[in-house]
């Protein structure tokens, strides 16, 4: 909804790949966003709706990390009594991220973007770390894109958009993400990548708002969109 270029970049690099994509528009959401505010109930009816729409064989790849934690860790703590806790079981071992599906089947290396001297910071979301989801974008960036992986030690915080924090503190999570701009600026990053939309979105908007920090939001990307970019 707020990033559809995303979704057609993902494409364009999946059938580059020589994979068949089809979207499922009537799966909808996979009921983090009611999962993250508490509303456990709405969370309950909107996953087990969407494990239902992607029943089948077909693997299923998502473009933000927290839907990856969804299929794999919350869901199934939501359905476990259900008529889906079969369903939602059977996904867990079809959903990949996008880095991860890419990694593991892409034959030939992207194109190369702006060289070999792009320095690029990953920004890993929470629900990566804490639920130890499994993603590739360190690896394809390095070994793919030509890119340099720059370890910036304050990219292990939150950006300030997990739990809600933009909604119910957004002083503190406006710092939080200006704070992570600010150290990648002072260690000449130049792109910073990630997997998880709320985080993308988070980044972007202080970016924007706070234009002294010296960040162009187009430098903060979906990995899909930036392996576009080189196709």
């Amino acid at each position: 909804q707020f990033f559809p270029e995303t979704g057609f970049n993902a494409v364009k690099v999946l059938e580059q790949m020589g994979c068949k994509v089809s979207v499922p528009g009537a799966a909808g959401c996979c009921g983090s966003p009611a999962w993250q505010q508490g509303q456990e109930e709405i969370a309950r009816e909107v996953a087990g709706h969407c494990v239902t729409e992607l029943s089948g064989e077909a693997p299923v790849v998502v473009l933000s990390s927290d839907c990856s934690a969804m299929f794999a860790v919350h869901a199934p703590q939501l359905l476990h009594n259900g008529s889906t806790h079969h369903s939602v079981r059977a996904l867990q071992k079809r959903v990949y991220t996008f880095s991860d599906w890419v990694n593991q089947h892409a034959q030939q290396p992207m194109g190369k973007i702006g060289g070999n001297t792009t320095r690029v910071a990953c920004h890993v979301s929470c629900c990566v770390q804490h639920e130890k989801i499994t993603q590739s974008m360190a690896t394809l960036l390095a070994n793919w894109g030509g890119f340099s992986c720059v370890d910036v030690p304050q990219f292990s915080v939150c950006c300030g958009y997990g739990g809600g924090l933009y909604k119910s503190n957004p002083g503190i999570s406006e710092r939080m993400a200006a704070d992570k701009l600010r150290a990648a600026r002072a260690e000449g990053v130049e792109y910073i990548v990630t997997e998880d939309m709320g985080c993308l979105m988070q980044l972007r908007s202080v970016a924007v708002q706070q234009p002294e920090l010296n960040w162009k939001a187009e430098r903060i990307v979906h990995l899909a969109d930036l392996m576009a970019e080189g196709l």
